[in-house]
């Protein structure tokens, strides 16, 4: 059993597919959740590190008694990775600058979950002229806020440079976090994006 939230939020967001890829894996529990709960018939577990996959394959091996022929690990790095045609991939538990060069080689016919450690709402800016949205939700799990984005190039509502996720305690306090960051931002250097995101925020935070 998954006791994270934000693990479990992931898997659930994910939709029935054939081919679902859990990049930059660390313990996997992403994919292994979303194979588990029959939600892809082929799962592909990456990371480039070799240990992990080590420990990956010997997990793997301890849950089924072999590997199942569903299952493959790659032990390379995302750019290099050949994907199935309109598959699922998840880029999840990374920061911004390792999704961005992933994201060179996604391909347009997959469906994507990301959710990124840092720069959340630059990340967003990078995204609005490529893909749509389908879904997002933000969690707040070990002390931290986290947005989770299922994205798609061909279909679905225009991506905003701040989430409308439910006006809730939740939503104030990630406002306030992230207003409070921006602006120690603008009062120490011209960054002109920091400076965009606040007129955002602040009219987000006059609904509450």
């Amino acid at each position: 059993m998954i006791k994270s939230e934000r693990l479990n939020t992931i898997i659930e967001m994910v939709d029935h597919c054939d081919s679902f890829y859990d990049l930059c894996c660390d313990h996997g529990m992403i994919g292994l959740g979303v194979y588990q709960r029959d939600k892809t018939k082929h799962l592909y577990l990456n990371d480039q590190v070799k240990s992990i996959c080590d420990k990956l394959k010997y997990k793997i091996e301890s849950i089924y008694s072999y590997i199942p022929s569903q299952i493959s690990l790659i032990n390379k790095p995302c750019e290099t990775i050949k994907f199935v045609n309109n598959s699922t991939i998840c880029i999840a538990g990374v920061g911004y600058d390792t999704i961005i060069r992933i994201l060179e080689n996604v391909p347009k016919d997959a469906q994507l979950i990301i959710s990124s450690h840092t720069k959340q709402q630059k990340l967003r800016h990078h995204l609005i002229s490529r893909f749509k949205l389908l879904e997002e939700r933000l969690v707040y799990e070990g002390g931290r806020f986290y947005e989770i984005l299922k994205l798609n190039s061909y279909e679905g509502e225009v991506l905003s440079l701040l989430g409308n996720f439910p006006i809730d305690s939740n939503f104030k306090a990630y406002l306030e976090q992230i207003h409070r960051f921006h602006a120690t931002k603008l009062r120490y250097g011209n960054d002109s994006f920091s400076k965009e995101i606040l007129k955002y925020i602040v009219d987000k935070q006059k609904e509450f």
